[in-house]
């Protein structure tokens, strides 16, 4: 059910309001005063239903959620430090101090899937208008030592499933059919690498890894006998859409301590990222 809008009860001088104890230098109370909160009211309130229960004012659940983003804190740590913190519950709209808490923390988890990533963008633009000309940055400096690579090691046993799909997505964009696809098999060999770092399950885990590496070189073989030449080497497009294989996507061989070959993957290259919107929340100056 729609949320019901805070409203704001009659003041007594016997009990003044929040925004009459808070102080007006504070930071928090300054971004509390400048934040549009119609702005969220009028784009989440579509996507609640008018049956049910009546669910959290959408002040708040924004609120919670811009906190959690400016201490870095967990769903649990921001909910206790609301009841604590009477510049919290101002900043959520609330205009008494509250002693119970505002919500339980998974219903955090509910509000993000409710509004999805188009709603933390609306956010994220709103409080990024909130310093004008100031946001309008070309470019922001990220330190790429802390950022997540897409950088996998290729000698593990990720590399073989994905030379098994290109070499069955290559057969059957050129019509290949193949003497033996081994679907089961390597379906039964990739479960035997689950206990691999049990020693009763590792020379197991280890023949299972040897056969799939014969299954691929089986497969590639194969191949290049029945596709005319070029076609494995080069780059393709199979008939589902995806990148079909090439030479410098496909398995790679070179000669292993046993004088046996293997077929593994290269390296995917290093993804660099720009970011070219404000990172997070900042103090209005």
């Amino acid at each position: 059910m729609k949320p019901k809008a805070l409203v704001a009860q009659q003041t007594s001088f016997l009990m003044p309001t929040l925004a009459e104890q808070c102080d007006p230098r504070q930071p928090l109370k300054q971004l509390a005063d400048a934040l549009p909160g119609a702005t969220f009211e009028t784009a989440f309130a579509e996507t609640y239903s008018e049956e049910g229960r009546p669910a959290k004012p959408i002040r708040l659940m924004v609120g919670l959620l811009l906190l959690k983003q400016l201490e870095s804190l967990s769903d649990e740590a921001v909910v206790a430090r609301w009841v604590q913190n009477p510049y919290y519950q101002y900043f959520c709209g609330l205009t008494q101090f509250q002693w119970a808490l505002p919500c339980d923390p998974g219903e955090l988890v509910y509000f993000r899937r409710r509004i999805g990533e188009q709603g933390v963008a609306l956010i994220l633009a709103v409080s990024a208008r909130l310093h004008g000309e100031q946001a309008a940055e070309p470019t922001v400096v990220v330190d790429s030592t802390v950022q997540a690579k897409n950088v996998t090691w290729p000698t593990d046993t990720k590399p073989y499933p994905q030379n098994f799909r290109r070499c069955w997505k290559l057969a059957d964009a050129h019509g290949v059919r193949l003497r033996r696809r081994y679907r089961k098999e390597v379906r039964a060999r990739l479960m035997a690498q689950r206990w691999r770092k049990d020693p009763r399950q590792r020379k197991a885990a280890h023949k299972g890894q040897r056969r799939r590496r014969t299954i691929a070189g089986a497969l590639l073989r194969e191949l290049e006998r029945k596709l005319p030449g070029g076609v494995v080497n080069e780059p393709g497009r199979c008939s589902s859409g995806s990148s079909g294989p090439s030479r410098s996507l496909f398995p790679h061989r070179f000669p292993s301590r046993s004088s046996s070959r293997a077929w593994i993957l290269p390296k995917p290259p290093l993804v660099k990222t720009q970011i070219t919107s404000p990172p997070c929340v900042c103090w209005p100056r």
